[in-house]
């Protein structure tokens, strides 16, 4: 057994720990897995192990990576996310070759990925907004006074489809301040949904706050550490 295939057996117990301390289904969880930084060795004993959805912060290492593995036609596909900060210059290549954008913070890269995905013969690309919870606001995402008005532009655009949000964590150590963020992000969440019956993925969590995000109703987490262990230098 790979050290992967530990890794994802401990974080899917868990997962499912988590999850039925707060009643919920962990069918309901996805686990997306940070590829960032990580070789193709590390990535092709994931994919043995049956990970198939992955995120990526950095757009060439994450094309690259998904260029290589589409190679392999007998490889059952792969869903790819970008989790990182959307730049002007490199749109075009995230709307080409991602599958979901979960990092949209402005109308100005929504329309940007929906013209880029146009001439793209794939189905429409799957996006979140991030938003930012973080008192003071600091950093990427909108702004929660300004978060219906976006929902409101993005979700008519052609050739995306608006699935719901995402949240970082704040940078702090107090597990009740994560929580109260957590439980912000789900109010906001609970609130769209009743207008925007699409939504459906909400995601949230770490591999430092997994059960506090799946108790706050998240159903996507991320994680990298917990699964490939700590971090390798940034190949940007």
């Amino acid at each position: 057994m790979s050290c992967f295939q530990k890794n994802l057996q401990a974080v899917q117990a868990q997962i499912t720990q988590s999850a039925a301390t707060v009643h919920r289904n962990p069918a309901t969880i996805q686990l997306l897995a940070v590829s960032k930084n990580q070789p193709l060795e590390a990535m092709a004993a994931a994919i043995k192990s049956g990970q198939r959805v992955y995120g990526e912060n950095y757009v060439q290492a994450g094309v690259a990576k998904i260029r290589y593995w589409s190679a392999f036609s007998d490889l059952q596909p792969l869903q790819w996310h970008f989790i990182g900060q959307l730049q002007r210059n490199k749109i075009r290549l995230v709307a080409t070759y991602f599958d979901w954008v979960q990092t949209i913070a402005t109308l100005a890269q929504a329309e940007q990925l929906s013209q880029a995905r146009a001439p793209i013969q794939r189905p429409p690309l799957q996006v979140l907004i991030q938003v930012n919870l973080r008192s003071p606001a600091v950093g990427y995402g909108v702004l929660p006074e300004a978060l219906i008005p976006l929902v409101q532009a993005v979700q008519p655009l052609p050739n995306l489809c608006l699935r719901g949000l995402m949240v970082l964590p704040a940078p702090t150590l107090d597990p009740q301040h994560t929580k109260a963020l957590f439980g912000q992000a789900q109010a906001l969440f609970q609130a769209l949904q009743a207008n925007y019956p699409q939504f459906d993925t909400l995601s949230m969590g770490m591999s430092n706050d997994l059960s506090e995000a799946i108790a706050a109703g998240s159903t996507l987490v991320r994680l990298g550490t917990a699964l490939f262990g700590p971090r390798l230098v940034n190949r940007r």
